[in-house]
């Protein structure tokens, strides 16, 4: 049977104004409550919002003070998890940084000796249903947290598209070209360039 995966979520919310505070040395991000609200559907784009979120990862890892990044993030993309008032801003990116190190792994050749990652995620739940002949299985997720989590799977799994680590940078990057191994073209020319100038010194 034909199977076809569907992913649903419940609105997620976003609002127009968001309050950093720090406490206890930790930064800590949460909604103005004053601020207008809008909802929408993480899956209609989960391909952007799972390449930002690793980019925070990147950035963190890279030493890169990432506060004002993971502001922008939830400006865009609203809390990652519903029912808490605030947001731990150093947690999120360590989180981030998770996945982002998970992703170098995975993709890097020679593959590791030993891969075995142990990603834990929010609640996610499917259902599968006959539909027409059809194996229906939808995914549903509970948070924001857990739809990047699920889409970051689905985005690995992919045979079209997929989720990479730049041979230049290490910048993480979403293709829709599967051979593609650079975030841009500019950085595949700053690598070729590096490989040129490397088999001359190899030739002096």
């Amino acid at each position: 049977m034909k199977n076809i995966i569907n992913c649903t979520c419940q609105n997620e919310k976003v609002y127009s104004r968001y309050i950093s505070e720090v406490s206890g040395g930790h930064t800590y991000i949460l909604p103005d409550p004053d601020s207008d609200m809008r909802e929408y559907c993480p899956f209609d784009d989960i391909a952007s919002v799972t390449e930002d979120y690793l980019m925070i990862g990147y950035m963190l890892e890279s030493g890169a003070d990432t506060v004002e990044n993971t502001l922008e993030f939830i400006k865009k993309y609203g809390m990652p998890h519903r029912g808490k008032r605030r947001l731990n801003a150093d947690k999120f990116a360590d989180d981030a940084r998770l996945l982002y190190l998970h992703l170098t792994e995975i993709t890097s050749r020679p593959y590791p000796e030993n891969p075995e990652w142990l990603l834990e995620t929010d609640p996610i739940s499917a259902i599968v249903r006959a539909d027409g002949g059809e194996s229906v299985i939808e995914w549903q997720t509970t948070s924001l947290a857990s739809a990047i989590e699920l889409g970051y799977m689905l985005l690995l799994g992919s045979e079209h598209c997929r989720l990479g680590i730049c041979k230049n940078c290490g910048k993480p990057y979403f293709a829709q070209n599967p051979k593609t191994e650079f975030c841009q073209i500019a950085c595949r020319n700053r690598y070729n360039v590096k490989l040129h100038r490397a088999r001359q010194k190899q030739g002096e």
